[in-house]
């Protein structure tokens, strides 16, 4: 129970620290190298989701 709570505590992180990043591109221009850097971010954060789905089974 305890490592399904921290994975949690992680998603809700990671998802709060995407939304700030967000913010800030959109008020710049993206860039191959931010694309390829939110693909990265939405695999880790698949990760996150799949570890949690795992702990619940």
């Amino acid at each position: 129970m305890l490592k399904l709570i921290i994975v949690i505590l992680r998603i809700k992180t990671f998802k709060l620290k995407e939304h700030n990043t967000l913010v800030l591109e959109m008020s710049k221009n993206f860039t191959k190298t931010q694309t390829a850097r939110q693909a990265t971010e939405a695999l880790t954060l698949l990760k996150l989701v799949r570890e949690a789905a795992v702990l619940l089974n």
